[in-house]
């Protein structure tokens, strides 16, 4: 029997269930424990009373509401993947732009890379 490996919880915000139930299976076909919420308000929530290794925000929310949500969780050490739904680099603004991906597949990659960066500068979820 193998050493069992350690769970990380993701909050994934969307703004419809369709989407949030595909990028639910495929973060949960990746290993991870997913929470998913449908409102802004909810995430907020839900970031000040669980502990989270990342957080996915989907991209038909504002940008100055992505980008609040987003400053709320990096203040708790909660790395963040905004999805923007641009079609290339170009268009995403230079000051939210670190990665661009495309698909499902290409999320989970994302979010388990924040959570290895996490690691390695000594910060998880409790």
């Amino acid at each position: 029997m193998g050493v069992p490996m350690p769970t990380h919880k993701v909050l994934s915000l969307s703004s419809d269930q369709v989407s949030a139930d595909d990028r639910r299976f495929a973060l949960e076909q990746g290993g991870y424990v997913v929470t998913s919420c449908l409102k802004l308000d909810d995430a907020r929530k839900l970031l000040t009373s669980e502990p989270f290794d990342a957080l996915i925000i989907g991209h038909r929310f504002s940008a100055a509401d992505k980008i609040a949500l987003a400053n709320e969780a990096k203040s708790k050490g909660v790395p963040v993947v905004l999805v923007s739904g641009f079609s290339s680099d170009a268009n995403v603004p230079a000051d939210a732009r670190a990665l661009t991906i495309d698909g499902a597949d290409a999320v989970v990659k994302a979010v388990g890379g924040l959570i290895e960066r996490r690691k390695t500068s000594g910060r998880t979820a409790a």
